[in-house]
């Protein structure tokens, strides 16, 4: 979840004057810097903002829209250090079974020879 209250500071450029003016911000000029909210952030922003990891709890900084796309996707943000639990714990519920890359990489490998050999 994202921390708040927090405020960030922005530069004005010409994609994003309109959404902030309309978010109550008063324009300047283009190129000069301004603090905004970061709720008030464009969706696709690349300003680092603090998160709290949904699962421990622990605060990171993250981009912004890739915060968004985490909360698009499930409504969770996680931090690198649950993210790998995140994953076992789509992969269960998605299909069936934990997600184990040295496993899929054996199997992929597998495949790869099985063909290969088939090929000759």
């Amino acid at each position: 979840m994202l921390v708040t209250p927090q405020t960030v500071t922005v530069k004005w450029i010409g994609a994003t004057k309109n959404h902030y003016i309309s978010k109550g911000y008063k324009f300047t000029k283009i190129g000069d810097t301004f603090t905004v909210n970061a709720e008030d952030l464009t969706k696709g922003s690349a300003v680092k903002v603090k998160v709290k990891c949904d699962h421990c709890g622990r605060i990171s900084e993250k981009a912004f829209c890739l915060y968004t796309k985490q909360i698009e996707r499930d409504g969770t943000s996680y931090c690198g250090k649950c993210s790998g639990a995140k994953t076992r714990e789509v992969f269960r519920r998605n299909f069936g079974f934990d997600w184990n890359p040295w496993e899929w990489n054996k199997k992929a490998q597998h495949r790869h020879n099985v063909m290969t050999k088939s090929e000759k």
